[in-house]
């Protein structure tokens, strides 16, 4: 038995067949989908008086990798998040009775921040987040001070992304030659957990199919720890990816890889625009993804100057949500490939905080927008 059969319990069998199959059939396949998922109706209204479901920071947009299918080797931006604005977005956030946190959602790596951990214990000593979740690409996990950090930092989920175990494949496709600090970072902060008693979920997210797991690095040192992880740390992979608008081409991806298909139907806002982005520098955006190099059109406001409540609720941000679908769509909207239709479930679902009212709005209206 292989290695990828040994781990497909971590996969539905939806995700199997479409790792599986041969690309342009995948592709068609999730097309379809999106584009049949996007005509069921949803009450999205309500969301616009709850607070972001998710407040996701840019803490940097430095990275100590280059990866090929990501927009950072182009000469993006290199700000990095100064305690002040990250602190203001959390605290004003927190107040709001906002849930759930994100460590860098576009380019950059987090541990690089030298003030990274003066960040989670800020976020510790609010309190009342639902999960605060780290992306990295696992290279700073080789310092031992970094992973012992990491257990007590209150972070819940920590994602790993990287190309695989394979050691030329990993040097390709993350463009640095650093798979043996990868490697002894990921183990050691696998064994750490579970010394620990699973204080992090992780994930390990590939940039590749099944067939990436097929090495002996990943049977001998990264499975048994799967095994042994009480469902405390599992396997994704990523077979989809965005072109960051023409940027990266079909060749940069991992082999059977390829771009998202674009959602047609478009008849209600995106997903993400109930998220809210903070950039490094302290701006807003109504979404957490996109084009770092085009984001005007999405900008709300900047934390030094409004509060995350004022932007949030002002008559800007429903401006700009309204241009995230249908004929009027931006053109970073129009264009970009991660368009998702509001999700029904959490369209219905409320997530309102007792100690938290937006401005100006009646908790007991029950008109349209109210609850």
């Amino acid at each position: 038995m292989t290695t990828p059969d040994k781990t497909r319990y971590v996969l539905g069998w939806s995700r199997r067949i479409m790792l599986k199959s041969p690309y342009p059939i995948a592709r068609a396949g999730l097309g379809v989908y999106r584009n049949l998922y996007a005509l069921r109706p949803a009450n999205w209204h309500k969301l616009e008086v709850e607070p972001p479901r998710n407040l996701a920071f840019t803490l940097t947009e430095h990275c100590n990798a280059s990866c090929s299918f990501c927009v950072y080797r182009f000469g993006t931006p290199k700000d990095r998040m100064s305690n002040e604005v990250f602190f203001k977005a959390a605290g004003e956030y927190c107040d709001m009775g906002g849930k759930n946190i994100w460590l860098n959602a576009l380019t950059g790596e987090p541990l690089l921040d030298p003030h990274f951990f003066e960040k989670t214990a800020f976020l510790r000593s609010l309190g009342g987040f639902e999960s605060v979740n780290l992306t990295t690409n696992g290279i700073m996990l080789a310092k031992d001070h970094v992973i012992e950090a990491l257990i007590g930092s209150g972070i819940s989920h920590i994602i790993v992304s990287t190309a695989g175990f394979d050691r030329a494949i990993y040097r390709k496709h993350m463009g640095v030659d650093r798979y043996d600090e990868f490697l002894s970072g990921l183990v050691n902060l696998l064994r750490r957990n579970q010394e620990t008693g699973y204080p992090l979920d992780v994930t390990v997210g590939l940039r590749g199919l099944m067939n990436v797991l097929d090495t002996e690095d990943f049977r001998t040192k990264v499975l048994p720890m799967i095994n042994s992880g009480k469902g405390k740390v599992r396997v994704e992979f990523l077979r989809f990816y965005i072109d960051w608008f023409g940027k990266i081409k079909s060749e940069d991806l991992p082999e059977g890889c390829g771009f998202l298909p674009q959602v047609i139907v478009r008849t209600r806002p995106c997903n993400t625009s109930f998220n809210l982005g903070v950039l490094a520098n302290g701006d807003l955006r109504v979404c957490h993804c996109g084009n770092q190099e085009r984001s005007d059109d999405l900008l709300i406001g900047n934390v030094l100057t409004s509060s995350i409540v004022e932007a949030w609720h002002s008559d800007n941000a429903k401006k700009v949500r309204a241009t995230t679908y249908g004929s009027g769509a931006n053109d970073i909207c129009r264009r970009c490939v991660m368009y998702s239709p509001v999700r029904p479930k959490e369209d219905l679902t409320t997530i309102w905080s007792k100690k938290y009212r937006p401005p100006e709005v009646d908790s007991g209206t029950d008109s349209e927008g109210g609850l």
